[in-house]
This record gives C-alpha cells, sequence and structure tokens, in this order.
C-alpha cells in the first residue's frame, strides 16, 4: 500500500484522473473530514462586532484562541498582514461564543474529505474514515465514496450517526477590507482568512472502529492510501 502526504494526494486526485476512472480505483482516504463553517466579513461589520462586544483586542497573532479578544486579535492580524492561518480554539465554550456571532456557510473540509469527493468524482471508489459522520457532513460527500459499516461498505448517507460533529470556522476577508480599531486603520493588502478550529477528533487522529477493522481485513483489495491531517495535532502531545 502506497502512502503520500497530502499535497501530493491531493495532485494525484486531480491529476490522475483518467487512471481512477478506467481502474475504478479503490483508495483508502484518512484522517480528516470535517464541517467548515464559512462566513465572509467586511470592516464594517467587524467594527460593528467589536463595538457591540466591548473589547479592545490587540492587533497581534495569540498561540491559541483561549478568549473572545484572542479570535479578534488574531483576525485583525491577518487583515492586517493579508496573511491566512489556522489557530486552535482551546474549549467548547469559546468555539460555542464564536459560533453564535455569525451567519455560517457549510463547505465540506479536511483533507481526507477533499481528497475522497475529486476521486469519487472521477470515477474511483474512496473508502473514507469519518470517526463522525452527521447529516449536514454526509450531505456533502459524494454519494460513490463509501463508509465502512458492520462489515461492508456503504453510501455516506447510509453511515450517517447520531453525533457531534467537528466544525471549523472559516472567517475570509477580502482585498481592501478597511476597519478602525483603537484608533488605528487596519487595510488589508489581499484576501485571506483565518481559520479557527476546535476538532477533539481530528486533533487525536481518531479513526472509526468499523473503518480500522476495513483496513486490517481488506487490504488485499485497496490500491492505495491518501493520508493527511497531522497538521491539526498540538505541538505539546
Amino acid at each position: 500500500m502506497q502512502f503520500v502526504q497530502s499535497k501530493k494526494a491531493l495532485n494525484i486526485a486531480k491529476h490522475n484522473s483518467i487512471s481512477a476512472v478506467r481502474l475504478k480505483l479503490k483508495i483508502i482516504c484518512a484522517y480528516n473530514v470535517n464541517l467548515d463553517a464559512v462566513h465572509s466579513i467586511n470592516g464594517d461589520e467587524l467594527s460593528e462586532l467589536i463595538n457591540s462586544l466591548g473589547i479592545k483586542p490587540a492587533i497581534r497573532l495569540p498561540e491559541i484562541i483561549s478568549s473572545i479578544d484572542d479570535f479578534f486579535s488574531g483576525l485583525l492580524f491577518c487583515m492586517k498582514m493579508g496573511s491566512g492561518t489556522e489557530l486552535r480554539i482551546d474549549n467548547l465554550e469559546i468555539a460555542e461564543t464564536i459560533k453564535g456571532l455569525f451567519l455560517w456557510t457549510d463547505r465540506l473540509g479536511g483533507n481526507a474529505g477533499n481528497m475522497a469527493n475529486a476521486m469519487a468524482a472521477q470515477g474511483a471508489e474512496p473508502v473514507l474514515n469519518v470517526p463522525a459522520l452527521t447529516k449536514r457532513l454526509a450531505s456533502l460527500l459524494d454519494p460513490n465514496i463509501k463508509i465502512p459499516k458492520s462489515g461492508g461498505l456503504v453510501s455516506p448517507v447510509d453511515a450517517i450517526r447520531d453525533a457531534e460533529g467537528p466544525v471549523h470556522f472559516v472567517i475570509q476577508f477580502e482585498k481592501g477590507a478597511t476597519t478602525n480599531i483603537s484608533g488605528e486603520r487596519v487595510t488589508s493588502p489581499r484576501e485571506n482568512r483565518l481559520i479557527a478550529t476546535y476538532d477533539e477528533l481530528n486533533s487525536r487522529i481518531c479513526s472509526d472502529p468499523d473503518f480500522d477493522d476495513y483496513c486490517r481485513d481488506n487490504l488485499d483489495k485497496v490500491e492505495g492510501a491518501l493520508v493527511g491531517g497531522f497538521h491539526l495535532v498540538p505541538l505539546s502531545d
């Protein structure tokens, strides 16, 4: 079985489509699949929100989001630099607060999920690890993706579970987005985004027991594996 890094895996998924269609390749995809909650913010909305919360965030990049001030500090830093980054949210309470601040649009996230979708769209048969497959997440997965369940392979909608799936908050901003914070004018030189992540599953590289059983029992039927998500593991671990 061949293992490749996630960046190479995405290239394989996109550029080896002819082989995938002809050979109906069965490819294992692991580990990270999540829901991206996406919101596009402008400068006026950001200013009004910060003022309404009565906070005065500094323009800096925190190592981790331990407060709402940290969240907005990181967002302001990204806007000022025109840079993008991903920051881990320290606890569920802060994650729930961020969730309640914006209107969100659902999008599929995670290396494994996106690689599986790309491969399935080209005719391959990806076998995907999804430890917490919610209804919202299943609706974003290609129906040709296979999910191990009770010794067999089923479509995503047939593997839905009553579980709380991981959500990554993606705050996008456009080039030229401008806000005034504590007398300082911040204008983004380019479009980019801040990703705020509270993901207890993928940060532990969790795998579904049915997925583990399938991999162990069917190695001779699998042509390869695309593996990613290790960037979510905290460095302290």
